[in-house]
């Protein structure tokens, strides 16, 4: 299954002032000069990562037909769009 949604107001908050502290293993991400998403659990047997999806298909996929699937499920054209995902090794399985 694949969701992606439209974050609050909340994200739009420095990932510092938020006060996360879900795992000792959690890394904040980067890139084209801004901040672009988290990862959780890296190196262990599962994985999250939430990071901005519009940021990744404008910059690196250029999956742009993704514009049309969003809009049709109420996107504004403007909004950031998240994609949470999650990730299980075998030995997690």
């Amino acid at each position: 299954m694949l969701v992606h949604i439209k974050i609050l107001s909340l994200w739009e908050a420095s990932p510092f002032t938020i006060g996360l502290s879900i795992t000792p293993h959690m890394s904040l991400h980067y890139s084209y000069g801004r901040f672009s998403g988290w990862s959780f659990g890296s190196g262990g047997d599962t994985v999250a990562r939430l990071y901005d999806k519009t940021l990744e298909v404008e910059k690196k996929s250029h999956k742009f037909y993704l514009h049309e699937l969003w809009k049709a499920a109420g996107w504004d054209g403007t909004s950031q769009v998240w994609r949470m995902e999650f990730e299980a090794k075998r030995n997690a399985l």
